[in-house]
């Protein structure tokens, strides 16, 4: 298969470029003004490998840090892929070209056809990213690779499943406090315990395979219409867990029976609890107790924008996450630390 490496930044940190890139690639305007590799490699192949061959054409080189006084160029040598700390796949559909969308671990299908998350992309085969983006779980064309050659600013953790129990069981928390008080409330309660249910059960699951239900809800995401035997196979559970948690995920059932995402079910409240509750886990609201007024005062709060007619986005939770945050005294914050255990 025909392979593409494009240079899409200067040498920055431990890593060396010819002088002219800099210049090239601040002018450049689109992905054909970038110095480029072309290899043709088999489907075997590691992306790791491309890279590593890509840079040595190109003259990008990767070192080991050394302390101060000697040129960059003049340090240790050390692999391109072992190196590299993010990579972008082009994407004609998007402004910049896929640019913007970085990463470094990329899920792909394994030998049953389930996805596998947190799999460093460099160790990923071509074939097997090629695969993933023909089913929509990665953006962007495998075979046109962005590389960047500097060190990470800094490194955002994973979600854990630790802290999205200790979410979950907040709006459990809420939910139980509104009860007598908010229309349909009943039904909401169900559809989340059932949800949940599932969610619990599918988590050693998943873990094995590196991911979490903020991975599930990314896969989701990927289209906009679902059939539950297809989505079943890709996390690894039945249909009917499916169906039941395509509710929490964003989608409805139409007439014909598949899940699709109608332009409101982005507003269903179940799906705005579990946005919410991934935000509370990623940003440090979720760390300790689900009964703490900071982490329940964010699902209330997103809760009550909804109800009021309000457009409720990722960055409405986002901003509700952050000023909840600064509600919580300095001291506490550094003291993540509970007598309260996430159940096993």
């Amino acid at each position: 298969m025909h392979i593409e490496v494009a240079v899409a930044g200067a040498g920055f940190g431990a890593w060396s470029c010819p002088q002219e890139y800099e210049t090239r690639v601040s002018e450049a305007r689109c992905w054909a003004d970038l110095p480029r590799a072309a290899l043709d490699v088999a489907p075997t192949t590691t992306l790791g490998d491309v890279l590593n061959q890509a840079a040595a054409e190109l003259g990008v080189a990767a070192h080991r840090w050394e302390p101060e006084g000697r040129p960059v160029e003049a340090w240790a040598i050390r692999p391109v892929s072992e190196a590299v700390s993010e990579v972008a796949f082009y994407d004609d559909a998007e402004a910049d070209e896929g640019l913007h969308r970085k990463f470094i671990t990329a899920p792909v299908l394994n030998s049953e056809g389930q996805v596998v998350w947190g799999t460093r992309v460099t160790d990923s085969t071509m074939g097997s990213l090629i695969e993933a983006a023909h089913h929509g779980l990665i953006k962007g064309d495998p075979r046109k690779i962005y590389l960047f050659p500097s060190d990470p600013a800094g490194d955002f953790a994973n979600l854990a499943w630790e802290q999205i129990a200790v979410a979950l069981l907040a709006v459990e928390t809420i939910l139980a406090r509104i009860g007598g008080v908010a229309d349909g409330v009943s039904a909401l309660t169900s559809v989340w315990q059932a949800g949940c249910r599932v969610i619990v059960g599918l988590r050693e699951k998943l873990k094995k395979r590196g991911g979490t239900i903020g991975d599930v809800q990314e896969v989701a995401d990927t289209r906009e219409i679902w059939d539950a035997e297809t989505f079943a196979k890709f996390i690894g559970c039945s249909a009917s867990e499916a169906e039941t948690l395509f509710p929490l995920l964003g989608l409805s059932q139409d007439t014909d029976g598949q899940w699709i995402r109608r332009p409101g079910d982005s507003q269903s409240r179940a799906h705005l609890m579990l946005v919410t509750a991934l935000y509370a886990a990623a940003y440090g609201l979720a760390w300790s107790d689900p009964n703490d007024s900071a982490l329940s005062g964010a699902f209330s709060d997103v809760l009550a924008l909804r109800d009021s007619g309000q457009l409720v986005t990722h960055t409405t939770i986002f901003e509700i996450i952050q000023k909840r945050l600064q509600q919580i005294p300095i001291q506490e914050l550094d003291e993540f630390t509970s007598e309260w255990q996430p159940p096993a």
